[in-house]
């Protein structure tokens, strides 16, 4: 009888504790989906749409024999507002941003920029005008120093010497 008390006393801690630990997951499962609403991933998502828009319409302006450099500074310009409030939006929203993918994404613009015949210090200043110290982590450097040179990579190191991190 007495050990019927104890398993039965067991039995009652021990679905006291499960309860305990279901209402702990509840809560964090609830915190979860407030933080993934509906709202915010389509936000994010318009933000994507409009990086990718402008990356297309810079592709196809560099590939135009009749493109003028005001033309492709202009979109350029679109491309890097829109870009830094992807990043705001993203670092907001979940406290970290994919600098590599976000380089992934700024090469493209450096590469249709060359062949559009766009000097580089164009695209630097523009980076920095829209994108401000989060230039310094967008930008990958080998790529400057790839397809500008080094006289351009190292106007770019110099530039971003005040933004980047030790």
């Amino acid at each position: 009888m007495a050990s019927e008390e104890g398993l039965l006393e067991e039995v009652r801690r021990l679905r006291e504790e499960i309860s305990g630990k279901l209402r702990e997951l509840e809560e964090r499962i609830k915190k979860l989906e407030d933080e993934i609403s509906p709202s915010r991933i389509i936000s994010i998502t318009w933000r994507i749409a409009r990086v990718e828009a402008s990356a297309h319409r810079i592709l196809s302006l560099a590939r135009n024999t009749l493109v003028s450099v005001p033309d492709m500074e202009k979109d350029l310009r679109n491309y890097f507002a829109d870009l830094g409030g992807l990043v705001e939006m993203v670092r907001r929203e979940a406290g970290a941003v994919s600098w590599d993918l976000v380089k992934s994404c700024t090469s493209v613009a450096i590469h249709a920029a060359k062949t559009a015949g766009l000097p580089f210090r164009i695209i630097a200043n523009i980076a920095i005008d829209k994108l401000g110290e989060a230039a310094a982590d967008a930008i990958d450097e080998n790529v400057v120093k790839g397809v500008y040179g080094l006289v351009d990579w190292d106007y770019w190191k110099r530039l971003i010497a005040g933004y980047k991190r030790p």
